[in-house]
């Protein structure tokens, strides 16, 4: 499939997927990890978000 008949807006990801692939390759798994970990700290920081983990419980916990 060439470029032209590609979705603008894809054909934009895609050029961000390919350049983010090229900044990690650089990086070992770990430093990868903690680099992705980094980057969508800051995203959800600029955008006012907050994750939270709670531990996960299993069925029977629930219904007793």
């Amino acid at each position: 499939m060439t470029d032209a008949k590609i979705d603008p807006s894809l054909a934009e990801v895609r050029e961000w997927r390919e350049s983010l692939q090229k900044e990690l390759s650089l990086l070992d798994s770990k430093a990868e990890l903690q680099e992705i970990h980094r980057r969508a700290q800051n995203l959800m920081r600029s955008h006012g978000l907050e994750l939270k983990t709670v531990e996960s419980r299993s069925r029977k916990e629930v219904t007793t």
